[in-house]
């Protein structure tokens, strides 16, 4: 069987939908559905299938995130597999704490068999069946997440992308106000709007993150409160709650949002000042560091991009470190300078001339930079121990931040690890139970081929199903095929052309247990195409099915092809119908040849001359016997080389 291509997809429901009949065309019977209720066929990320809101009114901890608990439970009671149920579910009530403490969770999580202790599928079920709490938010939360969280609504991606493209069209300014020729006015109005949307994004967030729980948009600071590292006493002395200034506090000390304040620092300064006549010539400098708001860009590719925040990570928690370094550079520093002022300044050396010349001087081939000749003997010995000094005291930051980088890159590692799992719980739980044909990438596909018949016959689109064969229990579904090629192409407001199938698989019980190949009758009924392009109405549509009748063979596939209708879209009922009988045969066994059966014969006589249960005892006493023959004759040859030895 072949395999599916990866753009291929359908949708999958019940045949026990609704059906009615249409009194006027002649088809006997046409399905009724809505396409919500059809499943995905498609290997797509659950999350490009979920339609998110205009704003987002209700706030609700995701499975993955609940999933990231579980793994640091079982960190924190050291187990691999199972968590005790009675500490999870106190660690999902600090959550819910964390937004609402009058909030009841109302989680029927019990361990298989009324064990004490829980699975991840044990929590998994739970989750499908009762879901996470959701939390009604105020305006000021859905002000502040809508300009935070660009993934939380449609309104919160466009003022994204606004904000990229302010960003942008600043810097871009920037570059060509320091052109020669530039028109001053035209940049100049430019740069004052984006500035105010800097301001206005910066204020409206200011004003608002102090009615919002931490634990809303800070992911991190939510999992290091449910289950904070360290001892078992922890968890119960941390704080799950905040003040509206330490809220306002942990926000402004984000490094994003620190440089978003420096950016528009010196705005607001300008406005406050402005009456005051004071000199903000430097201050507008400062300015220059709105570039760096364009790493905001990579919040949006951030699953992928995960090297940046890797480095960054490392980086930060290696900050203890580096601060050290600086402060033995500038010790070691002060010591040398003030020794080499003390040597040379008397003798009017240049770079000597007081303390902190000579200290730069240290620091400078700290960094590398080469200096001159030494003056004399103890100032080359100190400038020489600067150089042996540098190279010790650069290890400690160097292997720190190599164990930094590593920890990061497995903990990311761990997070998309536990990001699939879900995703493939969640992909497999959109499917009805006994589908999982659906998703299967080594199901049997079969393809619908769809012809123009006033074009000359030929190919306009093709599509590809999978078809149940594989499957022992009778299977009834409805899909509906996609259809690709380059009629079928569409634009990106335009929905795909798509044919709706409908089958019925009736296995053969006998067969299929006895050699395990497909064996049975596959009924197939092609009803209609939906989403045809324009032009459509003057073609007549014909389709033509194969399906992998047989394994090997000429037969191997079975066709069969609907009559031509002439419709934008067309419907066939009972005339697009087809049985095909589905006969897979295994493998023949090939004959022996005369080589083989020779020494099958030679094998078989082998083993009956030395099949006994005694053959081991057999050997070992023909081996004693054969030792005390060699023996015996040992002892004789010995005997006539005596007696002919005596003879004179």
């Amino acid at each position: 069987p072949r395999a599916v291509p990866a753009a291929a997809r359908g949708r999958l429901s019940a045949m026990s939908c609704s059906a009615d009949s249409s009194p006027n065309s002649g088809k006997s019977r046409r399905l009724v559905r809505t396409r919500s209720e059809y499943i995905r066929m498609e290997q797509a990320e659950p999350d490009a299938l979920a339609r998110r809101p205009l704003l987002m009114t209700e706030f609700q901890v995701s499975v993955f995130l609940v999933r990231v608990l579980f793994r640091k439970v079982e960190v924190h009671e050291r187990s691999s597999a199972t968590v005790p149920a009675i500490t999870f579910r106190r660690v999902l009530r600090r959550v819910v704490d964390m937004f609402d403490p009058r909030a009841d969770i109302d989680l029927h999580i019990r361990g298989r068999g009324g064990s004490a202790d829980l699975t991840w599928q044990d929590v998994r079920r739970a989750l499908d069946v009762d879901g996470m709490p959701k939390f009604a938010m105020t305006v000021p939360q859905i002000i502040f997440m809508a300009m935070e969280d660009f993934s939380s609504s449609i309104v919160a991606i466009l003022w994204y992308c606004l904000m990229n493209v302010a960003i942008i069209a600043s810097v871009v300014t920037t570059i060509f106000r320091s052109l020669p020729d530039h028109d001053e006015v035209l940049l100049g109005a430019l740069n004052r709007w984006c500035n105010r949307i800097f301001m206005f994004e910066y204020l409206i967030k200011f004003s608002t993150v102090m009615w919002c729980p931490t634990a809303m948009y800070d992911e991190a600071w939510l999992l290091q409160r449910a289950v904070p590292d360290g001892h078992t006493e922890h968890m119960v002395s941390v704080q799950l709650h905040s003040t509206k200034m330490r809220r306002l506090m942990q926000w402004a000390t984000r490094p994003g949002n620190i440089i978003d304040m420096i950016s528009v620092l010196p705005n607001i300064l300008g406005v406050v000042c402005s009456r005051l006549h004071l000199p903000l010539t430097s201050l507008r400098t400062l300015r220059l560091l709105r570039v760096f708001r364009l790493l905001r860009a990579f919040k949006a590719i951030s699953t992928w991009v995960t090297t940046l925040q890797t480095l960054g990570e490392a980086f930060f928690s290696s900050l203890g470190a580096v601060f050290v370094l600086v402060l033995y550079m500038l010790l070691f520093a002060l010591v040398a300078g003030a020794v080499l002022y003390e040597l040379e300044h008397r003798n009017g050396m240049a770079g000597f001339s007081n303390v902190p010349e000579a200290m730069m001087m240290v620091i400078e081939r700290f960094v590398g930079k080469k200096v001159g000749e030494a003056p004399s003997i103890v100032s080359g010995l100190i400038l020489a121990s600067v150089g042996v000094f540098k190279v010790i005291i650069f290890l400690l930051p160097i292997d720190k931040l190599k164990k930094a980088t590593k920890a990061s890159a497995a903990r990311f590692e761990q997070m998309r690890e536990l990001r699939e799992q879900v995703d493939k719980e969640t992909a497999a739980r959109r499917l009805a139970r006994g589908s999982a044909w659906v998703r299967d990438f080594g199901c049997p596909t079969a393809r619908l081929e769809l012809f123009d018949d006033t074009a000359g016959g030929n190919v306009v689109a093709f599509g590809t199903m999978h078809v149940p064969i594989m499957e022992r229990q009778p299977v009834e579904a409805t899909l509906m095929v996609p259809l690709h090629g380059a009629w079928a192409e569409r634009w990106w407001c335009r929905a795909r052309p798509e044919l709706e199938v409908s089958l019925q698989w009736t296995p053969e019980d006998g067969p299929m247990k006895e050699h395990g190949c497909p064996t049975g009758n596959l009924a197939l009924r092609v009803l209609r195409g939906v989403g045809f392009p324009g032009g459509a109405p003057a073609s007549r549509w014909l389709v033509r099915v194969t399906v992998p009748a047989a394994l090997y063979g000429d037969n191997a596939r079975s066709t069969f092809t609907t009559p031509a209708t002439p419709s934008a879209e067309p419907e066939w009922g009972d005339e697009g119908k087809g049985s095909i009988s589905v006969a897979w045969k295994p493998d023949p066994v090939p004959e022996e040849t005369a080589q083989q059966k020779f020494q099958k014969q030679v094998l078989c006589a082998f083993e009956e001359k030395f099949r006994d249960d005694n053959f081991e005892g057999r050997v070992l006493a023909m081996l004693r016997s054969q030792a005390t023959r060699i023996a015996e004759l040992e002892g004789l040859v010995a005997a006539r080389a005596t007696s002919a030895a005596r003879k004179p």
